[in-house]
């Protein structure tokens, strides 16, 4: 491997040549702080040279260079001189917008003009909107990267336009706006790098692993993105090939779900859980790459696409459509995510998702199943609080894994037999459910179970009432033993016990019941129509020996309940 390293300043590279960002580098992601940081070090005082990093490349063609690292830098650099360029245009000073243009794109020897840096992730939008001299708005369509680009080039045009409206301090330094221009481009032009230069992309490839090896900087779905187009041919046009779009398409998923680099690192580590094996967060890069080095590229991108939207429909399960039928496997899967809050599922559930997809499975297994997994994971995680091992997220990935490999709804149904088996299994006992509830309290003080206790009061109750079916959405939490009560010497534990609690409509619970006594509570709800339960419907009076042989039958009754 030969590597040329050597001292140069930002006007030398940009006159070396021509810099592509391979689609396989990570999009341009600088927050605003970032670029605020840049842009102080860019205008403070300073004595000598600047020194602002390194940056790596590979010899493409004669003048053209590939980027492994320094292509955040150096985009920021490219929006800096732009908005230098258009603010040279704002006070009239042409000649030295069009020399400020020169470090943005030049001719090359057959006098065609190229990008000194061209990112092919953000094309059009980079050239059309921010290079172009004439800043000419090409319609595109504008994602993540392209708002962190808008965001970065609007404000370092404010802060150049605002720099170098001369006032105060800054007129005993510059007689005019210009001069202050000269002087912030002149900064800029002499920031100091160390330019590595490899000769080939595989160089290149093994140097950008080994500085995110020694560094932060970049992401398992970065790692992926890049191996993946690597290996994948692009389809003729470099900018738009299918493998650089169908990444874009599973990004721009991902990115939907408002989350960050989590969100994706988690699907791509539940994908290969669910059709490959068990690893950690910290192998599966590692995994993917051994995996690669003997199976299709393409055929991997192309499952990534299609677990994408199972990935989606499972952690925001009220984004998709569903049938009337199919709304309890969304309801389950709403609980798991939402209020139980638990992920070691997430590799069967993308598994289901895709034989359900695929008609390996019907409606009614995926219903079943599903509620075998909620109900588990209700006593498991929320109820009984136990910490889930490895060992359950092995559980799933291996049936997970059966469950791609079955070719026929027969063989599908062993696997969801054999799961059901071991989620029972490994349920906790109705004793150990008993004991636990009595952590399970609501009051207005205590409100961390809030979400928990109206799921466990709506199961407990029912879907329907009379043949009509309940608006749960419509209810708040009432304790039958008012929370006043308090202060006669009951403790909160008992009047936020699940035994002293019930889902009323908000109407009735604040313009009929308040405060009111156990009784004339009783006959309110009676003459409502409202469904008590026999402990309630037998009592004159309310205690704390009946809240708790009430908390007993809720008990019971959810777990004797086939979710």
């Amino acid at each position: 491997m030969k590597i040329e390293a050597n001292d140069k300043d930002i006007q030398e590279v940009f006159s070396i040549g021509y810099f592509r960002i391979p689609k396989f580098q990570r999009p341009y992601s600088w927050t605003l702080d970032e670029v605020s940081e840049f842009w102080n070090d860019i205008v403070s005082e300073r004595k000598g040279d600047y020194f602002i990093g390194s940056m790596v490349v590979y010899k493409q063609d004669k003048r053209f260079f590939g980027i492994v690292d320094g292509q955040q830098r150096l985009t920021t650099i490219t929006l800096l001189l732009a908005a230098l360029r258009n603010t040279f245009v704002e006070i009239k000073e042409e000649a030295l917008a069009h020399g400020m243009q020169n470090f943005i794109a030049k001719a090359n020897i057959d006098n065609e003009k190229k990008y000194i840096v061209n990112a092919e992730s953000s094309y059009p939008y980079l050239q059309s909107y921010i290079q172009e001299f004439d800043g000419s708005k090409y319609n595109c369509q504008i994602g993540v990267e392209e708002q962190n680009l808008k965001k970065a080039f609007e404000f370092l045009c404010e802060k150049v336009r605002d720099y170098s409206c001369v006032s105060g301090s800054q007129s005993d330094l510059f007689s005019n706006s210009c001069d202050v221009l000269k002087k912030i481009r002149d900064n800029v032009l002499s920031l100091k790098l160390v330019f590595i230069q490899l000769d080939n992309e595989d160089d290149a490839y093994l140097i950008f692993e080994t500085l995110n090896a020694r560094g932060k900087d970049l992401t398992t779905p970065d790692l992926v993105k890049n191996m993946l187009l690597r290996k994948v041919p692009a389809s003729g046009d470099s900018v738009f090939d299918s493998a650089k779009s169908c990444w874009k398409l599973i990004s721009d998923r991902i990115d939907d779900l408002n989350g960050d680099d989590d969100y994706f690192t988690e699907f791509l580590l539940h994908f290969w859980i669910s059709k490959y094996g068990y690893t950690t967060d910290k192998k599966l890069f590692s995994e993917i790459k051994k995996h690669l080095l003997n199976n299709n590229a393409n055929d991997f991108l192309l499952e990534l696409d299609r677990y994408s939207q199972f990935y989606v429909d499972s952690v925001n399960p009220k984004g998709r459509e569903w049938s009337k039928e199919e709304l309890p496997i969304r309801n389950s899967l709403v609980a798991l995510v939402s209020t139980f809050r638990v992920k070691q599922q997430n590799s069967m559930i993308l598994s289901l998702l895709a034989a359900y997809d695929l008609n390996k499975i019907d409606r009614s297994v995926f219903s079943y199943i599903i509620g075998k997994i909620e109900k588990f994971h209700f006593f498991y995680n929320s109820i009984t609080q136990q910490r889930s091992s490895g060992s359950i997220a092995t559980m799933y990935s291996k049936h997970a894994i059966d469950l791609v490999s079955a070719k026929t709804q027969s063989e599908a149904k062993v696997v969801i037999d054999s799961l059901a088996i071991h989620l029972s299994n490994r349920m906790p006992n109705l004793n150990e459910a008993q004991v636990a509830f009595e952590k399970i309290v609501y009051t207005s003080k205590k409100k961390r179970y809030k979400n928990l206790v109206r799921y466990c009061l709506s199961k407990y109750m029912g879907k329907e009432y009379s043949g009509l079916l309940i608006d749960f959405d419509g209810l708040t939490i009432e304790h039958i033993a008012a929370q006043s009560l308090s202060k006669t010497g009951i403790s909160d534990d008992v009047i936020g016990s699940i035994g002293n609690l019930m889902l009323i409509s908000e109407n009735i619970n604040k313009c009929k019941l308040g405060d009111k006594c156990f009784l004339d509570k009783k006959n309110i709800l009676l003459d409502e129509k409202y469904p008590l339960d026999d402990i309630v419907l037998a009592a004159d009076f309310w205690d704390e020996s009946l809240i708790k042989s009430r908390k007993n039958l809720i008990v019971n009754t959810l777990y004797n309940l086939p979710f």
